[in-house]
């Protein structure tokens, strides 16, 4: 029924976002908050008139189409046309909101984009947002009681089972037949997709479509290393380091020189996620510092292998050789990367949508500084690493996931269709132009470029522009042009090439995301990880300080078993095999 062949979209070339967690976990700002960091140029060729926003004005589909409906593999989607409703309907949406918004606006609502998307669609909207640096505990508690918002964006990597049991205790409804029918750009926006990818990423195990929602990403963004270690340039240079190193032996030279000048080699933010989620000193022992990862189809806790030991002990030597900073258990992602823009730490853990804004900033202060990026350290030169057995990305982060309390499902489901259009994504990534502020300028071929509203202004930074004016949490997809600007410049193509992250690296140890389990499992899974991962991050952190001997490891392996890993893999292995006979 699935499998039937859609209609090519050739407009946007796109694949299911890898890296879900990401988006979620970076920037600086809320869950769902913006976190690219391009800084974009300030020539553009042409400017636009200032109410322009790229959306397409009129209800025709921009797809050849027209108004003829998709009939399909088990899906008959119409055109979805605008407006959606005609002011009658109001929707409430539960999602992220970006710190630098907060500093101007109650809420989303307020926001030029949301009054675009409410002219356009008919559709009053109003949100509920987690408040700042909020921890899980909104999500729970408003879940707990029972007044769900009709659209719920995030949260479900904490409901016990995930979101497919939230869809079976009725919090959630199972929306699969209305996505069937009306998701038209959704429909397309899966167009390039391999059939066969697109069978195991989309469906869960029974049927029911859980990935609605989510963000795609550009065809180039798909398989890629986003994140490791970055080292200063200048630094390199002053310490007399002329090659890269490749192993950890090289590392430790590496870190002993830097410490040499007067500067932390490493500043670190231990409890962070660019530690426990990007290790990329794990990596290549061919493990990952948390949860689970795969050793010929096999399922493997990692905390209990023989690696995981060798990890500790080199992690120990460095943090007792005083190669990283001895606050790395209190210290914030932000404190670490002020250190480095000021020249007091050598390297840091980055992801690669933050390298433009990271350097940029740091410039503004240090012209000196230049980043560039490492290799993941390995026992010898040469040896292939597995940089993917870093962690198991989230199957329940950012989604449009409809709630079972929700009066206007139809309305609900075409809403966050409305995000997919092509103009939407346009929007939602460079905002809306007005009479009080140009953001962008767009040249006679369609590209565009931010203005120096964005780039140059004295009251807020690049970062917190976009917070402001632009909806990354309300966005379908990607935009091309924008992700193009930050990722297609020398330093994140030097990150990316092969004397860096992709220096001899490869994917096979990674516990696929798109795997589902059955609500027993889930529940089961959640329980598991909530005792096992605490107790796992407690002990990581003591090994490596030395308030716990590593003599004690063996003793440690035996406390975590007893916790359950071995079930744990194989509730994981039950739902991996299922998910490669898809």
């Amino acid at each position: 029924m699935r499998k039937g062949k859609m209609k090519r979209w050739t407009s946007v070339i796109c694949v299911l976002l890898t890296m879900v967690m990401i988006l979620s976990a970076c920037g600086g700002s809320d869950s769902g908050s913006s976190s690219s960091g391009d800084t974009g140029s300030e020539d553009a060729s042409a400017g636009s008139e200032n109410t322009d926003t790229g959306s397409d004005e009129s209800t025709e589909a921009t797809d050849d189409a027209g108004a003829e409906a998709a009939d399909n593999g088990g899906w008959h989607v119409e055109e979805n046309t605008l407006p959606i409703a005609n002011g009658d309907v109001e929707l409430t949406i539960y999602c992220g909101f970006a710190g630098g918004a907060r500093q101007i606006y109650n809420s989303m609502e307020d926001m030029d984009i949301v009054k675009k998307m409410e002219e356009e669609t008919g559709i009053k909207l109003h949100f509920v947002h987690p408040p700042e640096n909020d921890d899980g505990t909104f999500f729970t508690t408003m879940i707990a009681s029972g007044d769900y918002p009709d659209i719920i964006s995030d949260g479900f990597a904490s409901y016990p089972g995930g979101a497919t049991a939230a869809m079976d205790d009725g919090v959630l409804l199972d929306a699969t037949d209305l996505i069937q029918s009306k998701a038209y750009y959704y429909y397309h926006m899966m167009d390039d997709m391999d059939p066969e990818v697109r069978e195991k990423r989309i469906w869960s195990d029974d049927g029911r479509i859980t990935w609605f929602g989510t963000v795609f990403a550009p065809e180039y963004l798909d398989g890629r290393v986003h994140g490791g270690f970055l080292v200063r340039k200048d630094i390199l240079d002053k310490a007399g380091i002329t090659e890269l190193p490749e192993t950890y032996e090289e590392y430790e030279a590496m870190f002993e020189a830097f410490k040499a000048e007067g500067l932390v080699p490493w500043s670190l933010a231990m409890k962070e996620w660019q530690f426990r989620d990007y290790s990329p000193v794990a990596s290549g022992l061919g493990l990952t510092v948390r949860n689970t990862h795969l050793e010929d189809n096999k399922v493997v806790y990692s905390r209990t292998a023989p690696e995981y030991k060798e990890f500790l002990e080199i992690m120990h030597r460095w943090y007792e050789n005083g190669y990283i900073n001895s606050d790395a258990l209190t210290q914030s992602t932000s404190e670490a990367q002020k250190k480095f823009q000021a020249g007091e730490a050598g390297a840091i853990l980055c992801g690669s949508w933050e390298i433009v804004t990271l350097e940029a900033v740091g410039q503004a202060n240090d012209p000196d500084l230049e980043i560039v990026a490492l290799p993941f350290p390995r026992k010898n030169k040469g040896d292939a690493i597995d940089t993917m057995k870093t962690f198991i990305l989230n199957p329940d982060g950012r989604k449009g996931y409809i709630s079972a309390k929700c009066e206007h499902p139809e309305e609900a489901v075409r809403f966050v269709d409305y995000l997919y259009k092509p103009e939407t994504i346009m929007m939602t990534a460079w905002g809306v132009n007005t009479d009080e502020h140009t953001l962008w300028t767009e040249d006679a071929d369609g590209n565009r470029d931010w203005t120096e509203f964005m780039t140059d202004n004295p009251d807020f930074d690049y970062e917190i522009g976009r917070q402001r004016y632009t909806a990354n949490v309300l966005q379908g997809a990607w935009e091309t042009i924008m992700e193009k600007k930050q990722y297609d410049i020398p330093q994140v193509q030097q990150a990316w090439s092969d004397e860096a992250w992709f220096k001899n690296t490869s994917y096979s140890g990674l516990v696929s995301p798109y795997m589902t389990q059955t609500t027993d499992e889930a529940r089961e899974i959640s329980q598991l990880l909530t005792q096992i991962e605490t107790y796992g991050d407690e002990m990581m952190f003591k090994f490596i300080t030395g308030e716990r001997s590593l003599d004690e490891f063996d003793a440690f392996v035996e406390e975590i078993k007893g916790m359950g890993t071995d079930r744990l893999c194989e509730l994981y292995q039950a739902a991996h095999d299922r998910y490669l006979s898809r």
